[in-house]
């Protein structure tokens, strides 16, 4: 590539001064000039004496201010800016010439001199507003040749400690074909004390520039290149094979190298506004190691754009570069082969999915300045062993560690007052979180499947626990819940065996369907007054379960609440709830209407329910294991769904004819049930399929009997055909004829 370089500025937290007439700061050095064609001048700075010589000006346009200023953080002194004031030509065809010799008193380190200006006219053919009068002017000083006793690079004078430099600067209006008498109403030349510069092409690596530093570097001091096409740059480093990345601020006497280079084919670059760019990947898509460009064309690259590099196998690592702030949705998502990432401390915010399925992805440090992850951003990392979340974060996502298996420690910040659903889902290898103060809610399936977990202490202010919160964490022991909860929802320990005990808090007013299914380490359980309503299957397969105590204020209980809690022997109610009461143990509703629950491990073989009963509860004999025989009032009219299921020693039972309604499965597994009569003309004509009455008649033994009325017309043929119960005799039961079925 032919390159085209020129040194414009090199920042070193350097105040460039523009001043027009008289400014002054030290007022010793300040002078007017005597009038003549040609005029001398010298000036002392701390560490410089500049003396010279103008010809060509117009009489009483010419100043000297002299040393007008020191660079910022500069204590000693010893670096400024030096100025010359407005001039003018002498006539339309003779130039101005300026003659500077340049004396470094330093014993330490070398001066770089940059001569530089603002000009509002033309000069040499080119427009010169608000541009520094060297780039005008590079082919008029010394007119390109070496500076005596000094290193000349394209406008910068370099003196050695102790060196004199003399340079000549010509400024010749006669190119330009058209008389120009007053060339500047605020012409201004300055000579700027910075640190050494030495520029040098490295054919494999880029453009390089090497800067001794002396002091804080709070901006980067890379110099202007002007190269065919538009240059990435890549930032500064303290080697030439450019593994050392320095981080700003910077201080040293280290020469430090600036990497520059060609848009590689695999980078797509857009101009987001005048000021910035994003990248992304082309058709061409990067393998290997990834470092990502820092600018490009002189302007930061600030954003990943969406989806940038997904998908992308073949990367295994990718260095996200200074000034990017911004990780677009889905950057990196399924790069199946990335092991590494490094974020600058510009980074404030990651999308979402960033890095999604980035299966062998490590353990990553963010910047302290980020302040928002997103949702799914590190979903299914396995790699991920710990991670923390920078100060500023606020708000955890939904999913963002969902599937993370290999995830063992989080540090989150005590800002953190929101963790959204699903956030560490199936995070099995976690052991231990601490839920900051500030949150108020445990969202659905947070904690779901955490099976390392072994206690947590849920923050007074939660107000709620989702749904399936903690399901499945089968080694969380202790949980400690807040005054402040008021709701739990559903599934929300499903499986939790490892819990022996559970306190609710008294200001709970719900806990939803399925919330403690096969806890199996629970023995007992008491619910506070504040409890209005429990849901279905809310303690299924509690199957050590032998006590439940309710309170003063539940007033609805889901069907199946207690089903396979098999060593249940009683339930205790409170004598002021208005709602439900216990008989012997047995649970029904306050007017005793209807059976709710009878202990599955009760030791009673026969039990008759109380006359005024008029509906058997869903799952009210669930397990029942003792009971041979069950008495059933003539005032029954329904039975729910699996209430008598896997009553594996009941044998008879007859359904009075005032029932309307069987549930699905209320005899399933009913094993040793020889004899079943049906008197119900609506129950018997109805049985037609299983999606009706499912598994009414099912799974009965061989030689069951099955007597409906002979009135009945109708019967299913899910009766005759499906279950292979054997062609109908009638017979006839107290004067009343059957239809009896026999099982074959």
């Amino acid at each position: 590539m032919k390159i085209k370089y020129k040194i414009v500025s090199i920042v070193i937290n350097i105040l460039l001064i523009s001043v027009v007439f008289g400014f002054t700061v030290w007022a010793a050095s300040t002078q007017a000039l005597p009038i003549s064609s040609t005029i001398n001048f010298t000036s002392s700075h701390v560490l410089s004496t500049v003396t010279g010589t103008v010809t060509g000006a117009k009489e009483g346009t010419f100043e000297n201010y002299g040393p007008i200023s020191t660079v910022g953080e500069d204590s000693e002194e010893k670096l400024g800016s030096w100025q010359i004031g407005a001039m003018e030509f002498a006539d339309e065809t003779s130039p101005i010439t300026l003659t500077l010799t340049i004396v470094n008193d330093s014993e330490e380190r070398s001066l770089s001199f940059e001569l530089s200006g603002q000009s509002y006219s033309t000069f040499n053919g080119t427009n010169l507003e608000n541009t520094n009068i060297d780039r005008a002017c590079k082919y008029s000083i010394n007119n390109m040749v070496p500076v005596t006793n000094a290193t000349y690079i394209n406008g910068y004078i370099n003196v050695e400690p102790l060196k004199t430099a003399t340079i000549i600067m010509t400024f010749d209006i006669n190119d330009i074909g058209k008389n120009v008498n007053n060339f500047n109403s605020s012409f201004t030349t300055i000579l700027r004390n910075v640190a050494n510069v030495v520029y040098s092409f490295n054919s494999e690596g880029g453009e390089i520039a090497t800067v001794s530093t002396y002091g804080p570097i709070f901006e980067e001091i890379i110099p202007e290149l002007s190269v065919v096409g538009s240059p990435l740059y890549y930032g500064l480093y303290t080697d030439s094979g450019f593994t050392q990345k320095i981080s700003l601020p910077y201080s040293g006497a280290t020469t430090l190298y600036a990497k520059f280079t060609s848009v590689p084919t695999n980078l797509i670059l857009t101009s987001i506004n005048d000021e910035e760019y994003s990248v992304g990947k082309s058709a061409t898509l990067p393998t290997g190691a990834l470092q990502l460009p820092e600018k490009y064309n002189w302007k930061p690259i600030t954003t990943l754009v969406q989806y940038a590099f997904q998908n992308c196998t073949g990367l295994t690592s990718v260095i996200i570069s200074d000034y990017v702030t911004f990780v677009g949705n889905g950057a990196f998502s399924g790069c199946s082969n990335l092991t590494s990432a490094v974020f600058p401390n510009s980074l404030t915010s990651i999308g979402n999915g960033s890095f999604q399925n980035c299966t062998v992805l490590g353990n990553v440090i963010l910047p302290s300045g980020l302040t928002s992850i997103g949702g799914n951003a590190f979903y299914g990392c396995v790699a991920f062993t710990s991670f923390t979340f920078p100060n500023g974060v606020t708000s955890i996502s939904s999913y963002i560690f969902y599937g993370c298996t290999n995830l063992a420690s989080i540090t989150v910040p005590s800002g953190v007052t929101s963790i959204g659903y699903f956030a560490f889902h199936n995070c099995s290898s976690l052991t231990n979180f601490t839920i900051p103060s500030g949150v108020t809610i445990i969202l659905q399936n947070v904690f779901y499947n955490c099976s390392e977990l072994t206690s947590m202490i849920i923050p007074n202010g939660v107000t709620s626990i989702g749904n399936n919160a903690f399901s499945g964490c089968t080694k969380l022991a202790s949980i400690s819940l807040p005054s402040s909860l008021l709701t739990i929802g559903n599934f929300t320990f499903n499986s939790c065996s490892s819990l022996t005990s559970f306190t609710i808090p008294n200001g709970v007013t719900s806990i939803g369907d399925t919330t403690f299914q096969a806890c199996t380490g629970l023995t007992s359980f008491t619910f506070p007054d504040s409890v209005i309503s429990i849901g279905s299957s809310v303690f299924w397969s509690c199957s050590n379960l032998t006590s439940v105590t309710i309170g003063s204020g539940l007033t609805t209980i889901g069907t199946s609440a207690f089903s396979s809690c098999t060593k249940i022997t009683s339930f205790s109610v409170s004598e002021s709830n208005s709602y439900f009461c216990s008989d012997n143990g047995v649970l029904y509703n306050k007017d005793k209407t209807k059976l709710m629950f009878y202990p599955a491990s009760k030791t009673d073989t026969s039990y008759t329910i109380a006359s005024t009963v008029t509906i058997i509860n869903g799952g009210a004999f669930y397990r029942s294991q003792n009971l041979t025989s069950i008495t059933v009032p003539t005032g029954l009219t329904s039975i729910g769904n699996e209430s008598f299921y896997y009553c594996s020693k009941l044998a008879s039972i007859t359904i009075p004819s005032g029932v309307t309604t069987i549930g699905s499965s209320a005899f399933q597994i009913c094993s040793l049930l020889k004899n079943v009569v049906i008197d119900s003309a609506t129950i018997a004509s109805g049985l037609t399929s299983k999606t009706v009455y499912g598994y009414l008649l099912n799974y009965f033994a061989t030689g069951s009997e099955i007597y409906i009325l002979d009135s009945i017309a109708t019967i299913g043929s899910y009766v005759t055909d499906i279950v292979n119960f054997s062609a109908p005799v009638v017979v006839d039961i107290g004067g009343v004829n059957y239809k009896k079925f026999v099982k074959a």
